[in-house]
């Protein structure tokens, strides 16, 4: 039942959102209390498989194949997937050993969004990218995230990429990790108006952003000065 639930690495859950999960083998989906939630990070790992023999349209659209959907309904949801993640339709007849770093993260997001979830769970989803790349993954995701709203839970150990993507930025203790401070993005991004801009440097210049990333520097430096004693 287990192996069964990972395969589809996708959480299923029927009380409110709160992290107390259990396994369920009917929908042949892993139950986690509270939404629809795809793991983001799972379904990059399986794309970057070097011995993945489905194309990148067989990967996006799994999840309807489960559920028996027409071949034709397939292809079709397949091209309105990666066109909402900037890729064009005939990307789905590639592997993704033919895609780049970006374009294998934007197909992933594209299968991540495939059930329509409630909750998205992205833990590193670009630490893997060079720089450049991750910059832009991190504005077409704010872009994404305009057109598209969901509730997503990102972990980063990148303050910059914190502040930028998100509403709140929760700061946690190194052992036991427990919350130690949430601080409120949202408030300040609304009042300066972030969302003018659409490159990630002009908002890193903003005296806003950068008074709430010395914040959150020194909450982390307080959190590691009290573990070294």
């Amino acid at each position: 039942m287990v192996n069964q639930a990972l395969r589809y690495r996708y959480l299923l859950s029927h009380e409110p959102f709160n992290f107390k999960g259990r396994l369920e083998d009917a929908p042949r989906t892993l139950a986690y209390a509270g939404r629809m939630v795809a793991l983001q990070r799972e379904l990059r790992a399986q794309l970057w498989d070097a011995e993945c023999r489905d194309t990148v349209g067989a990967l996006v659209t799994e999840p309807f194949a489960i559920q028996r959907r027409p071949l034709s309904d397939r292809h079709a949801k397949a091209a309105e997937l990666l066109s909402r993640v900037g890729l064009p339709a005939d990307m789905a007849r590639r592997y993704p050993h033919q895609l780049s770093g970006g374009m294998q993260q934007r197909v992933a997001i594209a299968r991540a969004y495939a059930l329509d979830p409630q909750v998205l769970l992205m833990d590193e989803p670009f630490g893997a990218l060079d720089a450049q790349t991750r910059v832009v993954m991190q504005e077409e995701l704010v872009k994404l995230a305009r057109k598209n709203p969901r509730t997503v839970l990102f972990i980063t150990h990148s303050v910059e990429e914190a502040v930028y993507l998100a509403d709140r930025v929760v700061i946690m203790t190194s052992r036991p990790g427990k919350i130690k401070e949430i601080i409120d993005v949202k408030t300040v991004r609304e009042q300066e108006n972030w969302d003018k801009h659409t490159k990630i440097e002009d908002v890193m210049d903003l005296e806003s952003f950068v008074h709430l990333r010395t914040r959150i520097w020194k909450s982390l430096r307080e959190e590691h000065a009290g573990t070294d004693h």
